[in-house]
């Protein structure tokens, strides 16, 4: 996390913002064409930029609890 961290303080919150939304376009795109390995790299760029975004904003806690409120209230409404 230390090396993510490094790279969104050198670029920045504006040019990591940018760079996240290219990121997604790209998963779309793999997605779309059902290519496995492509989609497999595109989640990988996603998820460091997503890293990235939540550290320079601030949201880490936020976002994991979040994540844990969605997970839980999936689990509920499918009685899983």
């Amino acid at each position: 996390m230390e090396r993510i961290k490094e790279i969104a303080d050198h670029f920045g919150l504006k040019n990591q913002t940018t760079k996240t939304i290219e990121e997604c376009l790209e998963l779309v795109k793999a997605l779309c064409l059902n290519d496995k390995e492509n989609t497999i790299e595109e989640i990988a760029d996603v998820i460091i930029m997503v890293k990235q975004l939540t550290y320079l904003l601030d949201i880490e806690k936020n976002v994991d609890d979040m994540i844990k409120f969605k997970i839980d209230r999936t689990m509920r409404r499918y009685n899983i």
